[in-house]
């Protein structure tokens, strides 16, 4: 069971070092951190990109290397137990309401915005009692995780388990690989693979990377590699 976990907990906060360094906050310009701290309030003690949303959320801030904000995320805190010991897990399903996720990608995007919708997941795959959706927005892609059991019926509310923003930049590198795929029921989504590191992209931009060239790409991550070294 712990076994399981480890591997749920990796896939689903994807990579936290290189490109994303996550409670280490020494290149992000001050700013963004005060901003943030608008937003979402007080930081944890000694992780400065890291913020206590609620009794049961918190939300933490990937950045590049150059201390660009390239990914935010929402998770159950117990999922920071490594760097917060007492914050441990419930014994009972955690989620925010459709309104609690609204208002905090509202400020996400106050943050640094996502833009406008250009298409949302209506279908995915469940695994771990979540079902998978990603959302295409001008700025940004963002990967929902909806809580989904047994119990369901037609009218039971979502819930919303966790959420992650990818932002949409400027990468650079050799292309290792192209992958179009519409598991996500919104029409295809396009993914990259760019030393080593996978991102998602836009049709056009993905159109004109050619395989085995150097490029530059505007486009979203890197997702769950665990063998990345990202910008």
């Amino acid at each position: 069971m712990i076994m399981l976990k480890s591997i749920v907990l990796l896939i689903i906060t994807g990579l936290f070092q290189g490109g994303y360094p996550g409670s280490d906050c020494s290149a992000v310009p001050q700013d963004t951190l005060k901003a943030a701290e608008r937003l979402f309030g007080s930081s944890v003690q000694g992780h400065p990109c890291l913020f206590e949303i609620n009794g049961e959320y918190a939300l933490q801030i990937g950045v590049t290397k150059l201390g660009d904000v390239a990914k935010v995320e929402a998770l159950p805190k117990y999922f920071f137990q490594d760097l917060m010991p007492e914050w441990k897990e419930p014994d009972h399903v955690v989620g925010l309401s459709s309104k609690d996720y609204l208002d905090l990608l509202s400020k996400v995007s106050q943050l640094k915005p996502v833009g406008a919708v250009i298409s949302e997941g209506k279908v995915g795959a469940v695994t771990n009692s979540k079902l998978w959706l990603l959302d295409e927005y001008q700025n940004a892609f963002i990967q929902r995780r909806i809580n989904r059991t047994a119990q369901d019926t037609p009218s039971t509310p979502d819930t919303m388990h966790s959420f992650s923003v990818y932002y949409v930049r400027g990468v650079e590198g050799l292309v290792d690989e192209k992958q179009t795929t519409d598991e996500f029921g919104s029409g295809q989504r396009f993914k990259i693979k760019i030393g080593g590191c996978s991102y998602l992209t836009s049709k056009s931009e993905f159109t004109k990377a050619k395989k085995g060239e150097r490029a530059l790409i505007n486009a979203a991550g890197p997702l769950d590699d665990t063998d990345c070294s990202s910008q």
